[in-house]
Parts: C-alpha cells; structure tokens; sequence
C-alpha cells in the first residue's frame, strides 16, 4: 500500500508493482489521506514516468482519497490530487475503483489520468466505477464499463480517449460527465436526475446505443454523438450541435422520444435518422428551433407522432430526407390516439398519413404564410385510414384561415362527398375542399353573434310586414 501526503515518483528506469493483499481489511492499494496541516494544504501523489503494475487478491482494486481530519475534526479544505502524467504507463489487471470519502466534499478530491490506462486482464477489460471525486482524462483510457456514481464529476479533455471495449457507460443520478474529446462504447446510459451530460464543441461521442434516461443533457454546437440508435426516454436533450443515428440495418425505432422526454434542437443544431428505416418516433416532444434541413430522416417511414406525442416546428422547411432538402419520400405519421403538430413558421411536407381512430391536430401560427403538403397518403398499411374521409379518424386545424394551406396533390372523389372533406374540422368553418389553386378552402360558419344580427333582421321584417298589413 502507498500511504502518502505528497509523494513523487519519478524514475522512469523502474517498473513498478503494488500490490494489496486481499485479505486486507480495506483492499486498498493507494490511500492518499491527511491527519495534520492547514485547512489549505494540498497532498498530492504524482506519478510523473514509468510502467505501473495494480494488482489485488481481491475482486477490486481501489484508489481512495479519506476525509481530511485535523486533531480528529473533519477539514473541506484540504484538496488531493493523485496525478498519473503524461509519460506513466498503467495495467490494472481488476476492476479498478477510484473515489473520495465524502459525498459533499467531492471537489475535494482529484484524480488526474493523463498517461496510458489499461484496464485488461489478458482476457477482458474490466471496469473502472467512480465516487465523491472529480476525475479528469487527458490521455487513453482502455477499460471495459465506466461507472459514474453520484457524487462523482468525471471530464474528458479534449486531449483525453474514452474506450469502453464491448461495454457501456452509466451515469448515475447525482452524477456529471462532461466530453470534451473522445467517447466510444457499445451504449451511453445517462440516468441522472441530476448532475448531467454534455458534449462540448470538441466533443466526440460513439456508440450503438445513446439513451437520455432523465438528464438534462446538452450536445454544444460543434459536438456530436453519433449512434446506431438514439433513445430520449426522460428529460431533456437540447441539441445545439448534432446527434446523428447511422447504423444500417432495419431497427424499427431509430430515433425513439419517449412520452416522459422532450429533445430540442436549436438554431445550430442537426437530428438525423440516416440508417435503417430513417424513422423518429415521437411520444414525448419535439421541438425544432433549427434551420433548413436541420432534422433529417433518410427512409419512407418518416416521423410517427403517437399518444400525447407533439411536434413543434418554430423554423422553415427544418425537416427532410437530405442535406440537400429532398421530400420525395417522407411521411408524417399519425398514430392512433391523440397527436399534435404546432405550425409556427413557413413549411413544405412531403405527405401526411393518418391511422384509424387517430385524432391529429395541427395548429397554424399567427406569423404563418404557407403550408404545402404534397399530397395526403390513403394507404401505407392495413392500420391506415382510407384518405382523409375515414369515419374513425379527425384531423383539427387551430388558427386555420384560407390561401394558405396548399396541397399539391388533391385526394381523390373517394375521399370527399357532399360536405367535402369528413375528416377536417375547425373552429369558424366547415365543408372543406381544394379550390382551383390548390388551397385548402372551406365555408365560414356565421358567428353567434352574427345568427343574431340575422334574427333580428328578420323579425324587424316581419314587425313591418305585419304593421302593413
């Protein structure tokens, strides 16, 4: 066991080997701790050069900075760092466990990982879990699942390589990660209710699976994740820079916003579904603040809106096929259920589609020019609607007013009667139908304030008429 308040080791022409017997009471193979001093000393343990062999009888190896005590009281003052620099070489042939002693005084805790970490046994990688400490990554860090518990804020600087070979990473409530260089695993698991993740400008981050369980996560603009399949399931994901899924098989739910998250994405930021069926489905929110082509699907399934699932669209022509802005085959999905679509900016769609007993309502905003849909699909498959004139399913516009919803391409005589569309209501008309230009057009129904007016001129006529007579 290293037990040191300030200890350097510097010779590079060593090779290292610590050793802590299992049966030991703590199974504790560095303790940096602090029985005397000022409330302002710091103990640090550097590792400047060298090749560094951890090994432990027992299931774990752990590196632990104590609570600070002078003459038997607990200092926050005292600030410990365990430094491995540039030039130190680890193999750490366990599960290796790094931690502080107190939840509370975390940012008095440090450990520094700017040299090489092996986390391998010969056979497999093995996991490295933190606690009540701040770590930093410049350099590579080669290990199996990275653990983040609550107390712990764990960075990646932008010089620093996070590898989790054939594992995840887990953020746990009360937990930070922060990606300022590199991050890979097979999935990114944040389920902190507090604490956090965010992907800065120089922030990489790549796995098969990326899940926003209930953070607050951020994605800074010049960051990006990319991921073979992006699940927000609680929380919110704002997304300044880019989250792209790419993998390319058939994965029925690419991007997945589950009813209890919301994802936003900004002005400069950009959501692609680009590999399998290229499809988002929305249950929670979407909320698009981002520019021409800033959300991309690459497939015909397009974007299901299912129960309670809203879609707000706050920029022009955000949604495509491409970077180029293609829409020759993207579809807006209703599934059955209430869904919602807020309009609040010029926008072009490719078509709409709505299944049975599905109840969409669309809401144009007040600052709104023009909506043109290509055309309306009756059929994609057994659970859709036959057109819009389907008894079981009812498509509401809010703030609807004429010349200014176009459909390129008109349904068909089967999809009207005599009342026009069945489907379409709104508050204020009624008998909707394509005019000759192609605008969504319906009959204003009087208001009652204008009945009356009407009954009153009628029984003034028939007061005259029967003075006359």
């Amino acid at each position: 066991m290293v037990d040191s308040n300030g200890f350097e080791i510097t010779d590079p022409a060593k090779f290292y080997t610590f050793t802590v017997d299992g049966g030991s009471e703590t199974g504790t193979l560095i303790r940096l701790r602090s029985n005397s001093g000022t409330s302002t000393e710091e103990n640090r343990l550097t590792f400047l050069n060298g090749n560094y062999v951890f090994k432990t009888d027992s299931s774990e190896i752990k590196f632990t900075t104590e609570e600070n005590t002078i003459s038997g009281d607990i200092v926050s003052g005292i600030v410990k760092v365990v430094e491995f620099g540039e030039n130190t070489v680890v193999s750490a042939i366990k599960n290796t466990f790094i931690s502080g002693r107190n939840k509370e005084l975390y940012r008095q805790s440090n450990y520094v990982l700017n040299g090489t970490f092996n986390a391998f046994d010969g056979t497999s990688y093995k996991q490295l879990a933190v606690a009540y400490t701040c770590a930093e990554v410049g350099g590579n860090l080669n290990i199996g699942k990275l653990a983040l518990w609550g107390g712990s804020d764990f960075r990646i600087a932008a010089s620093g390589v996070v590898a989790c070979n054939n594992d995840h990473v887990s953020v746990e409530d009360g937990a930070k990660l922060t990606v300022d260089g590199s991050l890979s695993g097979n999935s990114i698991d944040i389920q902190a209710n507090s604490g956090g993740f965010i992907v800065s400008s120089t922030g990489r981050v790549n796995a098969l699976a990326f899940n926003n369980r209930a953070s607050n996560s951020i994605v800074e603009q010049g960051g990006i994740i990319n991921a073979e399949a992006v699940y927000a399931y609680g929380g919110l994901l704002t997304i300044n820079g880019t989250v792209a899924q790419s993998v390319s098989e058939n994965i029925s739910q690419n991007i997945l916003i589950d009813s209890a998250a919301a994802v936003k994405v900004s002005s400069t930021g950009k959501l692609s579904a680009k590999g399998g069926y290229g499809n988002i489905h929305i249950d929670g929110v979407l909320d698009i603040s981002g520019g021409k082509n800033s959300v991309i699907t690459s497939g015909n399934w397009g974007l299901r809106i299912r129960d309670g699932g809203r879609l707000i669209l706050r920029s022009t022509d955000a949604i495509s096929n491409s970077e180029t802005g293609e829409q020759s085959n993207y579809v807006f999905w209703a599934y059955s259920g209430n869904t919602f679509i807020d309009i609040l900016a010029d926008n072009s769609f490719n078509s709409f589609a709505m299944v049975k007993k599905s109840n969409l309502t669309v809401t144009i905003g007040a600052d709104v020019n023009l909506v043109t849909i290509r055309k309306f699909i009756s059929q994609l498959d057994s659970n859709c609607i036959d057109g819009l004139a389907y008894e079981t399913a009812k498509l509401t516009l809010v703030g609807f007013k004429e010349n200014t919803i176009r459909v390129l391409e008109a349904p068909g005589e089967a999809d009207k009667n005599a009342d026009g569309f069945l489907a379409i209501y709104a508050d204020g008309w009624k008998d909707f139908y394509i005019d000759e230009n192609g605008y969504l057009a319906a009959t204003p129904v009087p208001e009652p304030a204008g009945f009356a007016v009407i009954l009153g001129v009628v029984s003034l006529y028939c007061m005259v008429r029967r003075r006359r007579s």
